[in-house]
């Protein structure tokens, strides 16, 4: 028998979005999974530091993620979750234990801005063609250089930003 009492990531982790918690008389057809994600501001504080003692199973450095969310972000994440509740009423009933709820910190999926892409040097790692401040010929990519939260998957977003750097390499 399937606990219907889950927490949020296990419910995601016990199906694409916890369908697998669907009781038994229920159309699963009937079922829609509602997802809301919401951004964070960019802070200081938020950031990765690297180990200078301890280090990873490679021999790399340990990295700690700092991750608080301002004021602003929390006040997003309310109203969001005020939306999703009301949106979902509208579609009918919460399967039992699958009410809104925030996924457990450290849940983070896309997680972007830790080589922050910038205008100048001084506030971010590399140029708005993804070359790494002050060397010649440094590339980085990934979500890591998208300079802001953003509150949907990074994928299309990155494949585009490699793509910006892919021609400013090529143009030399």
């Amino acid at each position: 028998m399937a606990d219907y009492r889950m927490r949020p990531a296990e419910r995601m982790a016990s199906g694409v979005f916890g369908y697998a918690a669907v009781p038994d008389g229920v159309d699963r057809r009937t079922v829609t999974d509602l997802v809301w994600f919401s951004t964070c501001d960019v802070r200081r504080d938020n950031a990765v530091t690297f180990s200078e003692r301890v280090t990873d199973p490679y021999g790399l450095p340990q990295p700690a993620f700092h991750f608080g969310p301002s004021i602003a972000d929390r006040a997003r994440a309310d109203d969001m979750v005020t939306d999703m509740a009301k949106a979902a009423t509208a579609l009918g009933k919460f399967l039992p234990g699958a009410e809104p709820a925030f996924l457990e910190a450290g849940f983070a999926l896309h997680i972007t801005g830790t080589t922050r892409m910038g205008a100048h040097a001084r506030e971010s790692v590399v140029d708005p063609c993804s070359k790494v401040w002050g060397l010649d010929n440094l590339y980085l990519g990934g979500g890591g250089v998208i300079p802001a939260g953003i509150a949907c998957n990074t994928t299309l977003t990155s494949m585009a930003l490699a793509v910006r750097a892919a021609e400013a390499i090529a143009a030399g």
